[in-house]
């Protein structure tokens, strides 16, 4: 699980955790005001069937869709994205400014950048 924090003028964080915990991802990412996170599709599940903090930094997740129900839930934007095995570098991603389309998966055809 990694869960990338904010980064100022002056650097940046990044928090990595040793396994997914459901249980203490909201807390970790408060903690560290967490901005983006690389989650992977059962770990969304798992969260969205908790409590979360309204007063949570997170902007953007990466996934392997885009628009699914947590971003309406978490006041967040989902961008697709290939390469999630990986994590470090993703050949396809949605662009932050396009519109999500509702739980499309990464590989439709649609606008988004790849391998730019």
């Amino acid at each position: 699980m990694l869960l990338d924090a904010r980064l100022d003028v002056g650097g940046g964080t990044v928090v990595i955790q040793p396994r997914f915990s459901a249980s203490r991802f909201w807390d970790v990412a408060v903690r560290n005001r967490c901005t983006w996170v690389s989650v992977a599709p059962f770990c969304v599940q798992a969260l969205m069937a908790r409590d979360f903090p309204a007063d949570h930094a997170f902007r953007l997740w990466g996934n392997g869709y885009s628009g699914g129900p947590e971003d309406e839930r978490f006041g967040i934007r989902t961008l697709a994205w290939y390469g999630m095995t990986e994590t470090v570098s993703h050949a396809c991603i949605d662009e932050v400014e396009t519109p999500a389309i509702s739980s499309a998966w990464a590989g439709r055809l649609r606008s988004s950048r790849c391998g730019s």
